[in-house]
C-alpha cells in the first residue's frame, strides 16, 4: 500500500475508551501523528492545531459528535478530510447531519489495514481537490458560461428520462458590500455597477460551491439567468441537497464571503419533467429569500408520482459472488440485473438504466476500469450510473484510479454484508417497504 505524506497529523476525537486506544495504535502503526482530544478540546483548540485530517469516533454522546463534525467542517473548510468511525450505519445515511459533514466513514469492527487505506485514500483525494480560482477575471468567465447550463440540463434530462432520482437547486448569492473587485473596474452607471456586482457575487459563490458539490456527485454548477445558479445532483433528494447547502452556507458566512440562499426540488417526488422541477425550485427560492434560509419545495397536496424501485447491476466474473450479492440486496427490497464480465455489463447498460453499479475491478476480457472508461465516453465524461467498486485488490493506487474515473465508493473483499448495504444506502436511500 502506498503511504501518505510523512508526519501527517490526524486529530482523533472521541470519549476515552478501548476503541480510541485501538485506533490510535493503528494510526501510529501507519506512521501518522495522532492528536487525541475529547469533544470540547477539539472545538476549543482546532484552529490552533496544524492538522491534515480528523477521525471522529462516535460514542454515547451523538449530539456532541455532531457539534464537533460541524465545527471541523466550518473551520477546516470543504477540503479538510473528516472520517467517521461508528458502530451504527444509520447515522451516515442520506439526509443525516453527520452524513453531510463527514467525507467518509467506517463501520466497526475495523482492522488497521482498512482504516489506513480509507484514511490514505481520503487524504490524497482531498489534496487533489484544493485548487481554487484566484482572480476575478477567471471567476467572471465561470459565471457567464451559458454552455455549462445546457450541458447541465442535458444531464438532468437524461437522468430523468432513465428514471433516476435526482435533485436540483436554484441558488442566489449576496456579495459583501466592502468586497474589492480585482482585475476589473466597475462601469460608471449605477445600473451597470449593480449588475456587475451581482455577476461577481454569483461567480465567487460558484467558485466556492463547485468543488464541494462535485465531492458529493453533483454535476457542478451553471448560471441560471442573471441572479441565480443552477445545480443538478443525481441520486439525491431535495432534503439531502438542502442539508448540504446549509452546511456550506455556514462555512461561506464564516469565511466572510457573503451569503446565499437556495431552493431545492426533486424528481420523481416533486415533478415529472425538468421544466416543472425548475419552476418548483424557483418557488422554493422565492420562499428562501423571504425566510433567509435554504428551502426545499413542499407540495401542498399529496403527490401521486409513481415510485420507481431501485435497481442495481451486479458485475463480477464469479457466479458465486453474483448470486451472493443478488440474494443480499434483493432481501433489502432492491431489484437486480446481472453481468459476468465487462462486455456483458456494457451490453446490459445499453438497454437498461440501473440506479447503481456494483462493479468488480478484476475481470477477464474487459476489466472494471475499462467499463468505467467506456461509460464516461458514452456520457460526455460523466460516470453514470454511480459505481461502487468491489475488489480483492486493496492497492491504494487502484482505488484512487477508480475515484479519478468517477467511482463513488469502494469496498474490499472479503467484506461484511452490513458494510456493503450501508455504502449502497449512502448513495441510494433504502427502498420503501
Amino acid at each position: 500500500m502506498n503511504q501518505h505524506q510523512p508526519s501527517s497529523h490526524i486529530l482523533l476525537v472521541g470519549e476515552q475508551s478501548e476503541r480510541m486506544e485501538k485506533i490510535q495504535s493503528y494510526l501510529l502503526r501507519g506512521g501518522y501523528q495522532a492528536v487525541v482530544a475529547d469533544h470540547e478540546q477539539a472545538k476549543r483548540n482546532f484552529t490552533k492545531m496544524h492538522l491534515d485530517g480528523a477521525i471522529i469516533v462516535i460514542g454515547s454522546a451523538e449530539a456532541e459528535t455532531l457539534a464537533v463534525c460541524r465545527h471541523l467542517r466550518l473551520h477546516g473548510g470543504a477540503t479538510f478530510p473528516i472520517l467517521i468511525v461508528t458502530p451504527d450505519e444509520s447515522v451516515m445515511q442520506p439526509g443525516s447531519s453527520l452524513g453531510q459533514g463527514a467525507d467518509d466513514y467506517l463501520l466497526e469492527p475495523i482492522d488497521s489495514e482498512t482504516l489506513l487505506l480509507r484514511l490514505s485514500v481520503l487524504l490524497r483525494r482531498k489534496q487533489a481537490q484544493t485548487a481554487e480560482v484566484e482572480t476575478d477575471e477567471e471567476i467572471f468567465k465561470a459565471a457567464t458560461d451559458v454552455d455549462a447550463f445546457l450541458r447541465l440540463t442535458e444531464a438532468a434530462h437524461a437522468g430523468m428520462a432513465a428514471g433516476h432520482a435526482g435533485a436540483i437547486a436554484l441558488i442566489g448569492a449576496e456579495l459583501p458590500e466592502d468586497r474589492p473587485v480585482n482585475g476589473r473596474a466597475f462601469p460608471n452607471s449605477a445600473e451597470e455597477q449593480q449588475a456587475a456586482q451581482q455577476k461577481l457575487a454569483l461567480a465567487h459563490l460558484a467558485n466556492f460551491l463547485a468543488p464541494r458539490l462535485k465531492l458529493h456527485g453533483a454535476s457542478a454548477l451553471a448560471p441560471y439567468g442573471s441572479f441565480s445558479l443552477f445545480s443538478y445532483q443525481p441520486h439525491s433528494t431535495a432534503m439531502a441537497l438542502a442539508d448540504r447547502l446549509n452546511v456550506w452556507r455556514d462555512e461561506y458566512q464564516s469565511l466572510g464571503h457573503g451569503d446565499f440562499v437556495a431552493g431545492t426540488a426533486a424528481f420523481p417526488e416533486d415533478a415529472a419533467t425538468l421544466l416543472d422541477l425548475i419552476e418548483l425550485a424557483d418557488e422554493a427560492l422565492r420562499q428562501a429569500y423571504q425566510q433567509d434560509r435554504i428551502t426545499r419545495y413542499r407540495p401542498t397536496r399529496p403527490n401521486a408520482s409513481v415510485h420507481h424501485p431501485r435497481r442495481l447491476l451486479i458485475v463480477d466474473d464469479s457466479q458465486e459472488q453474483v448470486e451472493m450479492l443478488d440474494l443480499l440486496v434483493t432481501q433489502q427490497g432492491y431489484e437486480t440485473l446481472r453481468a459476468y464480465n465487462g462486455e456483458q455489463a456494457l451490453d446490459v447498460l445499453s438497454k437498461q438504466h440501473p440506479d447503481l453499479l456494483l462493479l468488480d475491478l478484476v475481470m477477464p476480457r474487459l476489466d472494471g476500469f475499462a467499463v468505467m472508461h467506456r461509460l464516461r465516453d458514452r456520457n460526455g465524461g460523466h460516470l453514470e450510473p454511480p459505481v461502487i467498486m468491489i475488489t480483492a485488490n486493496d492497492s491504494e493506487e487502484s482505488v484512487l484510479r477508480g475515484f479519478e474515473l468517477g467511482a463513488r465508493d469502494y469496498i474490499i473483499k472479503p467484506y461484511h454484508p452490513r458494510e456493503l448495504l450501508s455504502r449502497i444506502h449512502s448513495i441510494l436511500e433504502p427502498p420503501i417497504s
